[in-house]
């Protein structure tokens, strides 16, 4: 039979063998430069990020600029947080590169990403009470957002505004790490000149060897535009849950005496006895779980599901509300056991309650006779709203 001439080479070989010695495509990088591409498209900025745990940018492949102060080239990343990559340097990153060398995406944030957001949730166990208190105030939003699982595992929330900021830090605890004495930031919102690692970067690319995935249908190609309203309910759901306080010289007890007899007040004794399980549910609240870090999740009354506040959060022994609508406690403030109580069962006296305690068998119940009323001193005891605290 005679060979087809259209399928021989100039040196004498077949398509077919030339296709055989062909190195196959990297598809992991194909798949990368496709998504770089499309979310570029969509209006995001981008840079490539190494694969070596360390979340740094892939300096090696950004453009050289001269650097007057160094005398020397440099490559850094500042350039595109005022420009987006172009369709050049996106084939030199993530198609052309060293075929076994994968990069990452990071998404930068700010006005050269179309007033691009990201509130960044560092753990898992921030997300649930986090995502509550967002669907009370905004119901709905949070299916709007693109959301990515991050390797922690916690979670990213991209969204657009046209009025935005800079990076900043929303919710602190303390560090157990640190013995409670220094704060560890927990969520985070990147803005401006901030940036993200987005899917599909390949897992290497953080230090727990996992990927980012999405956590819906959307992905970065569909951020959404949300009002003004819808991002400061974002935020100060985030600010709500903030859980650090500047250290204060530890509390003791205040402790009075009567012919050499120590007299412990009946509050000070009901915080550190009283279990919050008997203050609360008499009230019509319900436990729902604990969580990893040893605090409490609860449900307010007249609501069947979704948290409400939390108990024992960041390691204390405070109540600490979530919602809008758990009266006689007001959102975003923090309960003692005495506080709540009086509160629930007195209706804010804190006089009456400290009696009443006191009947109970909270402190030694004996009274000095110089204090006509030794009682009074709770007359002043308000509460302390969170933003007094930070």
């Amino acid at each position: 039979m005679k060979r087809c001439s259209h399928l021989v080479g100039t040196e004498g070989k077949t398509m077919a063998q030339k296709k055989a010695n062909t190195p196959k495509r990297n598809n992991s990088k194909f798949e990368l430069y496709k998504a770089a591409k499309a979310m570029v498209h969509s209006g995001l900025s981008i840079i490539p990020i190494a694969a070596d745990a360390t979340k740094r940018p892939a300096f090696e492949l950004l453009p050289k600029v001269w650097s007057e102060k160094e005398q020397r080239d440099t490559r850094p990343w500042s350039a595109f947080k005022t420009r987006r990559p172009t369709i050049a340097e996106l084939r030199g990153w993530f198609r052309d590169s060293d075929p076994d060398t994968e990069y990452g995406i990071a998404v930068i944030g700010g006005e050269v990403s179309g007033g691009l957001e990201i509130v960044d949730l560092d753990n898992e166990d921030i997300i649930q009470p986090w995502s509550d208190l967002v669907e009370e105030q905004a119901p709905g939003l949070l299916d709007r957002l693109v959301r990515v699982k991050s390797p922690r595992p916690g979670m990213h929330a991209y969204f657009r505004c046209r009025e935005f900021g800079g990076s900043q830090k929303l919710t602190m605890v303390p560090d157990p790490a640190h013995g409670g004495s220094k704060p560890k930031t927990v969520i985070e919102l990147k803005g401006a000149a901030g940036y993200c690692l987005a899917p599909p970067s390949p897992a290497a690319c953080h230090k727990t060897n996992r990927p980012y995935v999405y956590a819906s249908e959307l992905d970065l190609t569909e951020v959404p535009t949300i009002t003004k309203k819808e991002r400061e309910a974002l935020l100060s759901c985030a600010r709500a849950l903030n859980a650090w306080v500047r250290p204060r010289p530890q509390y003791s007890p205040k402790v009075r005496s009567v012919s050499g007899t120590a007299l412990s007040r009946p509050g000070d004794a009901f915080n550190a006895q009283a279990d919050w399980a008997d203050i609360l549910t008499p009230h019509g609240w319900t436990w729902l779980r604990e969580t990893e870090v040893d605090s409490d999740q609860w449900c307010r009354p007249g609501k069947s599901e979704g948290v409400s506040g939390t108990t024992g959060f960041a390691g204390s022994d405070l109540l600490f509300v979530f919602s809008s609508n758990a009266e006689p406690f007001e959102q975003g403030c923090w309960y003692t056991k005495f506080h709540a109580y009086a509160l629930l069962n007195h209706g804010g006296d804190f006089q009456a309650a400290a009696r009443d305690l006191a009947r109970q068998g909270y402190g030694d119940g004996r009274v000095a006779t110089r204090r006509p009323d030794p009682y009074a001193r709770y007359s002043d005891y308000v509460p302390r709203s969170l933003k007094e605290t930070l």
